[in-house]
Parts: structure tokens; sequence; C-alpha cells
């Protein structure tokens, strides 16, 4: 039987596509039943929905978190190998905090091996 999950973990980077700098992680925690259409921020066409959106998380966010990287952590260990631990621990935070969650992950960035129930969109 397959339990239905009470929150979804939304996972995302950004900063990845920049030339120069380290770049973020994130994640945020909502109630299963306050989810709606969030989208990549790329694909909302104007500021104000963009706004819009990010008014709706925050009204309705259990938990956030956020962890930073360096350029100096990419050189030494490469930047896959650094979203991928920083997605982890940002993950297993909020797991620990909010059990029968469903991780949602951005694209493609499911990190391999990820011990938690997890979509990719």
């Amino acid at each position: 039987m397959t339990v239905k999950p009470k929150y979804v973990i939304g996972c995302d980077e950004a900063g990845t596509g920049a030339i120069f700098g380290g770049f973020a992680v994130g994640v945020c925690v909502l109630p299963i039943d306050a989810c709606f259409d969030v989208q990549d921020s790329k694909r909302y066409t104007s500021e104000k929905t963009r706004y819009d959106a990010m008014l709706r998380v925050t009204e309705h966010s259990l938990f956030h978190d956020v962890e930073m990287c360096t350029v100096e952590e990419i050189e030494v260990e490469g930047l896959g190998e650094v979203v991928r631990k920083m997605m982890f621990r940002l993950c297993k935070r909020a797991y620990q905090e909010f059990p029968k969650s469903l991780v949602v992950f951005d694209g493609t960035n499911t990190p391999h091996g990820f011990p938690y129930p997890c979509v990719t969109i």
C-alpha cells in the first residue's frame, strides 16, 4: 500500500549558470493540501507573476532553508558533488522535521541514491 504524502518538500538550485561566483540550494515545505501550480521561476513571464507565486509560497511555507557554496568548494569537489551534498543535507533536515513528505526536484537534479521518496518535474 502506498502512503499518501502529507507534505511536499521542494528543492532547487540557483546560480549554477553564472560565470563567476558560488550558488545556492534551497528547500521549502508546503502541506500537500496547500500545493498549487508552482513552476520554475524562468517560466513566469513577468515580475508580477513571479512575485505573486513567491507570496503564495511564503504564505503556506511550514519550513524553508538555504545553503550557499563558494567558488573554492566547487573548484575542490566539482559542481555536481557540491550540489549533491547540499541537496542531501537540506532535504534531510526538512524530511526529519516533516516525515511522510514527497521531495520534488526541479529538472533532473535528483541526487543519485537519494534516500527519500522523490520525483522530478
